[in-house]
């Protein structure tokens, strides 16, 4: 995550292909981790239960982080669009004027379509000739300043994912399972299970 917060306009696509590699062979593994550990955690016939409540806060925190992070990803770019533009080579009276429009960017409307000509189509006819040089500065300060808003996206995901570590290390260790309830575990008698192990259940009934 922290490599993917050093998202810029300008950087290559093998890296970026190589930063996603990495987080997500880091984020992965844990899923399952996760779900073993909780499943580990309660008797056995509580297994169910323990794994949907799992799954339903993990909808639950992924609906909350995806408001969260899809405002934040908007606020940036809307305050980030005016200082890229002049990065870029906008001049400032169309800067100013491109935001006292009041124009935004529908990303999901522009996938797969040209993203200047979709600008200059939304300009009025008669100013029209005095944007379209600057049109690829305007595109190119739009890109720049996404790229730093989805940065941010990963910044904060890098915060909370160290504040959900601390809580990790806070978790009290339980054995794994070695056999199921009732079951001889290995290399002597069957004993009874432990309450982690379900030791609410019956045991079965003997030959």
């Amino acid at each position: 995550l922290w490599l993917m917060s050093n998202l810029r306009f300008d950087t290559p696509l093998p890296l970026i292909w190589a930063w996603m590699f990495v987080a997500g062979a880091g984020v992965g593994p844990t899923l399952s981790v996760f779900t073993i550990s909780v499943q580990n955690a309660v008797p056995v016939r509580d297994l169910g239960a323990a794994t949907g409540n799992l799954t339903f806060f993990r909808q639950i925190g992924g609906s909350i982080a995806l408001a969260v992070t899809g405002t934040v990803l908007a606020d940036t770019v809307a305050e980030r669009i005016p200082t890229e533009m002049a990065t870029a080579g906008v001049p400032a009276p169309l800067i100013s004027a491109f935001a006292a429009s009041g124009a935004g960017v529908d990303v999901q409307a522009t996938v797969g379509t040209d993203l200047g000509q979709t600008i200059l189509a939304g300009i009025p006819e008669a100013f029209q000739a005095q944007v379209e040089p600057f049109i690829g500065n305007i595109v190119e300060g739009i890109h720049r300043a996404f790229s730093l808003a989805v940065a941010q996206t990963f910044t904060l995901g890098l915060v909370v994912s160290l504040v959900a570590l601390g809580a990790v290390l806070l978790m009290r260790e339980i054995p794994l399972r070695t056999f199921a309830p009732g079951e001889a575990p290995a290399g002597g008698a069957a004993k009874p299970p432990t309450a982690a192990q379900g030791a609410d259940q019956p045991l079965p009934a003997a030959d």
